[in-house]
């Protein structure tokens, strides 16, 4: 989601946070004629991305800078997002950390035991540095929010790009690029390591909640969504 800043009044990011569209909420303040006022947001990402700010509770814009205002918050997905927040640029960003145990649990569930997962001497032979995570398992990231908004998948489409390894941190950041008529969406996602390499891509579709669902879900909100331990906001 990108919002124009007004350039003689700013903008509040505890707004921007309450708009169900998405939990990193982005202002871009391109070329003003005026100084701009950003109130709120907890980082500054300055000219051409390569200048990281603190915001501070009040940051000036002089005219003519570009910069973009990021708000984040971890897990915000609850299930208030299947009531109709969900659409055409919502995006969410998140992060996991792949372990051992991991990869081991996943093996077993999908009967994948792929030695250059688990064996040493394999994984030297194929020229890895060490354990690599399956590709399935960094890709069930994008699970965490379909879940929490109960998209339904229809198709998933995953492009493999660099190795994920065993300790590696992965950012996941979902964009949905289109609602139909009949409440059918669509998706990409881009997953990166902590030294910012793209190493997965995704293309993803599936149904969103009918009004019918959706007012099911408002009961389940009313009743604490039990099954749901996000529903909290936990990690």
């Amino acid at each position: 989601m990108r919002i124009l800043l007004d350039r003689s009044r700013g903008v509040s990011a505890e707004g921007l946070r309450k708009r169900p569209a998405s939990p990193v909420a982005r202002a871009a303040v391109r070329g003003v004629v005026g100084p701009v006022m950003v109130r709120g947001c907890n980082r500054v990402v300055c000219g051409d991305g390569r200048r990281t700010e603190r915001a501070g509770p009040v940051k000036r814009f002089e005219a003519g800078e570009v910069a973009e205002m990021v708000v984040e918050s971890t897990r915000p997905w609850r299930r208030e997002m299947a009531q109709g927040g969900v659409g055409p640029g919502t995006t969410v960003r998140f992060q996991r950390t792949f372990t051992a145990r991991d990869v081991e649990i996943f093996g077993h569930i999908t009967r994948d035991y792929n030695p250059v997962h688990y064996e040493r001497r394999f994984i030297e032979k194929k020229g890895f540095r060490q354990p690599i995570c399956h590709g399935l398992l960094v890709g069930s990231m994008v699970c965490e929010p379909g879940g929490q908004w109960a998209w339904l998948a229809s198709g998933m489409s995953f492009r493999f790009l660099k190795p994920v390894y065993v300790g590696d941190t992965i950012t996941c950041e979902m964009t949905i690029t289109k609602v139909d008529e009949k409440g059918k969406a669509f998706a990409r996602a881009k997953f990166s390591n902590q030294a910012g390499e793209l190493v997965m891509e995704a293309e993803l579709s599936g149904l969103l909640p009918s009004e019918e669902e959706r007012a099911l879900l408002r009961v389940m909100i009313s009743e604490g969504d039990p099954t749901n331990p996000l529903g909290g906001g936990g990690v």
